[in-house]
């Protein structure tokens, strides 16, 4: 291996690094979560103040849990109870649905390049 190579080999480990480091930056954690319902926001919660907060929806209400840093329904009027099964959501760019009630709640930030949805 020539000296030039070597330069050539090291110039292209070191663009390959600098690239990956660009590009692949994780998301922060959301710090705020947007509730909308029927497609309309109607309100936004900080994620970094823990309480629980009543949402009407078209079939009745949604109660969400916030808790560290953290959301989730923990009841909703939807008879398969999907969204409340979904669990804790904390990451940026992640949400829950409660389809029949209309209520979808998103945590907003940049996503980081985790999963990128999950089914059951």
């Amino acid at each position: 291996m020539t000296r030039v190579d070597a330069g050539l080999l090291l110039g292209a480990i070191l663009l390959v690094a600098s690239l990956y480091s660009l590009l692949w930056q994780p998301g922060g954690a959301g710090r705020e979560a947007r509730v909308s319902v029927g497609g309309e926001v109607v309100t936004t919660l900080n994620l970094d103040r823990d309480g629980e907060h009543a949402i009407a929806g078209h079939l009745g209400t949604t109660r969400l849990q916030v808790a560290d840093g953290r959301i989730r329904v923990v009841e909703s009027p939807g008879a398969r109870q999907l969204c409340v099964r979904d669990g804790w959501i904390e990451g940026a760019g992640e949400s829950t649905v409660c389809l029949p009630n209309r209520v979808v709640v998103e945590i907003t930030g940049r996503p980081g390049h985790g999963l990128d949805g999950k089914t059951y």
